[in-house]
Formats: C-alpha cells, sequence, structure tokens
C-alpha cells in the first residue's frame, strides 16, 4: 500500500513539475510580446508569434500522464482535485500562450508604423495584465487559494484598462480614419491581452478548487466560504 503511495506521489510530482515549466514559458511569452510591441522590436515579436509549440506539447503530455493516473491509480479527494486542477490549468496556460503568439502577430506591423497616441494608458494597461499573470502563476507554485479573490479584483482593474483603451481609440479612429487599420488592429491585441487575464483569473479559481474543493467558477470566493 505505502509502495503504491509513494508512486502516486512520485506521478504526481512529474506532473506538477511539467506544469510549472509550462507556466515559465507561457509568463516568459506574455512578458516578451508586451515588451516587443513597447520596444518596437520585430525580432521578439516574431520569436513569441512562432514558439509556443513547445507549450502546446507539454499541454498534451500533462493531458496523456494525468488520463494515466486517473485510470491506473483512481486517485481520491486531494489527490483527484490536483489531477482535474491540473487539466484545468495546463490548458488555461496553453491559451494563455496562444494569445502570447496573437498579441505578438498584431504587433508585427504595428512596430514599424508609427507609433499610436496610447502609451499613458497602454503601458499600465499592458503591466496590469502582466501582474496578473505573474500573480496566476506565482499561486500555481505556492497553490494559494486565497489569490482567486485577488485574481478577480485585478481582473477588474485590467477591466477597466481596456475600457479607456477603447473609449481613447474609437476616438482616435474617429478623427484619423485614415488611420483606423492600424488603430484598430491595436485594439485588437489590447483585446488579447484582456483575455490572458481572463484566463489568469480561472487559473486561481482551479487552484482554489484543488486546495478547498469548492467550485468558484461564476461566483464570489468570499461567497462560496
Amino acid at each position: 500500500m505505502q509502495l503504491a503511495h509513494n508512486l502516486l506521489s512520485e506521478r504526481l510530482d512529474t506532473l506538477r513539475s511539467r506544469l510549472l515549466i509550462m507556466l515559465d514559458g507561457a509568463e516568459k511569452a506574455v512578458s516578451n510580446c508586451v515588451w516587443a510591441y513597447l520596444r518596437r522590436d520585430e525580432r521578439l515579436a516574431w520569436d513569441v508569434a512562432a514558439h509556443d509549440f513547445a507549450i502546446n506539447d507539454l499541454e498534451v503530455e500533462i493531458d496523456e500522464l494525468s488520463l494515466q493516473l486517473l485510470a491506473r491509480e483512481a486517485p481520491l479527494a486531494q489527490d483527484l482535485r490536483t489531477i482535474i486542477a491540473t487539466m484545468r490549468i495546463s490548458n488555461d496556460v496553453e491559451r494563455i500562450a496562444d494569445e502570447a503568439a496573437n498579441v505578438a502577430e498584431r504587433a508585427l506591423p504595428l512596430v514599424s508604423l508609427p507609433v499610436l497616441p496610447f502609451g499613458d494608458l497602454f503601458t499600465p494597461f499592458a503591466e496590469s495584465v502582466l501582474a496578473q499573470v505573474r500573480f496566476a502563476c506565482a499561486a500555481v507554485r505556492d497553490m494559494d487559494p486565497d489569490a482567486a479573490q485577488r485574481l478577480r479584483d485585478m481582473d477588474e482593474e485590467v477591466d477597466f484598462g481596456l475600457y479607456e483603451l477603447s473609449t481613447a481609440v474609437v476616438a482616435f479612429m474617429k478623427e484619423n480614419p485614415e488611420a483606423m487599420e492600424r488603430a484598430l488592429s491595436f485594439l485588437i491585441m489590447a483585446r488579447r491581452l484582456e483575455r490572458i487575464a481572463d484566463l489568469a483569473t480561472n487559473i486561481g479559481e482551479s487552484v482554489y478548487f484543488a486546495v478547498r474543493g469548492i467550485n468558484a467558477k461564476h461566483a464570489s470566493v468570499e461567497c462560496v466560504e
């Protein structure tokens, strides 16, 4: 019995190590796609756009390992929740990496064009997204359930930042119709970043589920407690 328990623990450790590698890659991708735009770095944008396949491979590996554990070990309670949460988190992390690639693709044509006049709004908005992603990654590393509500609060800040940006971009397009195409591309890029923040919030909810055994999706963490 002890041998079986040790084997399960070892396999769970392997699962966790793969997830942490995924998190590191996605966090780096989000950071780089933002810096690619802010620094007008076309090479960095290409790098992010072209290299999310490693994270895709890790998601497949995590899915396979998780299904094997569920089928062979019949885990219960905490172990079962950990496996389910890991699969959820890996899916959200893969989607974060995809969105980072989308941001980089949108940034590519923009970095060679005149700078749009939204830096005072975009920079703090992008930094808020980066902070939320880093906080979500730390929540997984520490398995901190209390991070879930904080991530929701951070997500509201990001949503407000997108609202301010959208308002400014729409006003700019009305006054500068000749710049509409690049302004619209910029706005789509910002919306992709906002989606990344949403996915970071999902990660916090999955951590909460793994630790507390409560599904906090679509409900306030404070309410479910």
